[in-house]
């Protein structure tokens, strides 16, 4: 019975000590999401290769068939962001800004390229 006892106010002790950690560690990063769209009519545009860098190595993401793209758990910090499309002209963004615990949205233009 007294080992009983043990073993559960263990295990009852071990759960509460990972319990504050979780939601700090989650709070460590934010989230950035956009949209790439055609300049002349806003339509979204699938396909594009969005490279974003900042802190760590570059990230690349590909938009979907809606034109949108995420970058998540980046962390807080200033970022570039590069958006390339074969037949359109490359669109840079720079200073996105990604706060903790936030979600950052851009909108992307892109027009042909000439």
């Amino acid at each position: 019975m007294i080992c009983y006892r043990i073993t559960l106010v263990s295990i009852v002790l071990l759960v509460m000590a990972f319990l504050p950690v979780t939601p700090f560690a989650q709070l460590q990063a934010g989230n950035l999401y956009g949209t790439v769209l055609f300049e002349e009519d806003p339509l979204p545009l699938p396909g594009v290769m969005i490279t974003l860098q900042g802190q760590g190595a570059p990230q690349v993401q590909i938009t979907n068939d809606q034109g949108h793209f995420r970058f998540l758990d980046l962390p807080a910090g200033v970022y570039s962001l590069v958006a390339r499309l074969e037949g359109f002209s490359t669109i840079q963004y720079a200073n996105i800004v990604i706060n903790i615990g936030r979600n950052t949205q851009i909108e992307i233009l892109m027009g042909q390229s000439r």
